[in-house]
């Protein structure tokens, strides 16, 4: 991160602060692209998982590069929501100024409380239709909460509180996560089978401090690529290797399923090999979309809506049937990508925000306003 413009001692304590808000007059004015751009590849991703074929389930003769698909494109999802959650309350702190800081963070806060419980409903409303697939936005809404209440923590800090369950989370659920109340609503989702909040809780916080970062900055786009694309490779290349020692599991019990890096293991080998990707992707994707802005616009149309586009997806699964997903097919992939990403172009070229992107942000931002000074309302 660059240096910052203001002293640490003229730094109001306890307070949000992002050096890049002084700095530049414009930074948080407008969307970056190229963050759509990786939600779209998330939330496609998370589509190929569902029902791709790649060869290892399902009928042969599958594509087989479709690996990539398992477990990063949700860990991506994750880590994008993050990023958005800090750019919102940098955003709003840089809208009204230092004199109303305070405010502007509470007022963000609340937003994002509100959209949190807003996916904890609709994800349970999503379960309830009975697909075979783990539904990860009721999950995704308690990190939500979670995430606002360390709003206001400087990147550095964020990065140091995301490695805390990132190497802990797997031993939580192992030993005692798993037996703790696990069928409570919204309690469960803490050590759940599918997206354990114990885990991936430092997705979002890695995230968090990734969106205090001057992303459009060339220097940081390259140093947040290198750093990710060098941690993959670190997990990717260790965890096997430990994991192919040989050690007896009866002498040394855990030991190798610590090390697997197979997808939603959620160890830490795992996770940390997903978090290098989704790092590696987003620089990518924010420093090339604004050279290719016209030929990728249907992919950031498809990101700029990726909670209608993934909503669409699980409700068509919903009515294909369970052998949509038990039986993969990639030309049934392929056919529902294409659809998703037409749809949210036309929506986007028609009519703009996404129809429940813009719902949120509506039912957010109305509870944040009925709580908070006129003079940080607005956003």
């Amino acid at each position: 991160m660059d240096r910052c413009s203001v002293p640490a001692h003229a730094r109001p304590p306890g307070q949000l602060y992002d050096e890049h808000m002084t700095a530049s007059p414009r930074f948080g004015a407008s969307r970056i692209d190229g963050l759509d751009v990786a939600r779209a590849l998330a939330v496609l991703g998370m589509v190929a998982a569902h029902i791709g074929n790649s060869g290892r389930r399902g009928p042969a003769h599958g594509w087989g590069w479709l690996w990539i698909a398992d477990g990063r494109p949700s860990a991506l999802f994750a880590v994008l929501a993050g990023v958005s959650m800090s750019l919102m309350a940098v955003r709003a702190v840089h809208r009204v100024g230092a004199a109303h800081r305070v405010e502007a963070l509470r007022h963000t806060r609340i937003r994002i409380i509100a959209r949190g419980l807003i996916l904890i409903v609709v994800g349970y409303l999503l379960t309830a239709l009975d697909t075979p697939v783990l539904i990860i936005l009721a999950n995704l809404g308690v990190m939500f909460v979670l995430g606002s209440t360390v709003l206001g923590w400087r990147a550095r800090s964020l990065a140091l509180a995301a490695v805390v369950p990132l190497t802990a989370g797997w031993f939580v659920m192992e030993t005692t996560g798993a037996q703790t109340w696990p069928h409570v609503p919204v309690v469960g989702v803490l050590w759940s089978e599918g997206y354990p909040v114990t885990s991936w809780m430092s997705y979002v916080l890695a995230g968090m401090a990734m969106g205090r970062l001057a992303l459009t900055s060339r220097r940081i786009q390259a140093l947040v690529a290198t750093a990710g694309l060098s941690l993959a490779a670190v997990a990717y290349s260790l965890g096997p290797m430990l994991d192919g020692t040989g050690l007896d599991p009866a002498n040394m019990p855990g030991m190798v399923e610590w090390a697997s890096v197979e997808a939603h293991s959620y160890t830490p080998f795992e996770m940390f090999g997903n978090l290098g990707v989704a790092m590696a992707v987003i620089a990518m994707c924010v420093a090339v979309t604004p050279y290719l802005r016209p030929s990728l616009w249907p992919l950031l149309a498809t990101g700029s809506m990726a909670f209608t586009v993934y909503v669409i997806q699980i409700l068509v699964i919903a009515a294909a049937g369970y052998e949509v997903v038990y039986i993969p097919s990639n030309i049934t992939m392929v056919v529902l990508c294409a659809a998703l990403v037409g749809f949210a172009s036309l929506w986007r070229w028609h009519a703009g925000q996404g129809p429940l992107e813009r719902a949120m942000t509506r039912a957010s931002s109305a509870a944040a306003d009925a709580v908070t000074s006129p003079a940080v309302r607005g956003d």
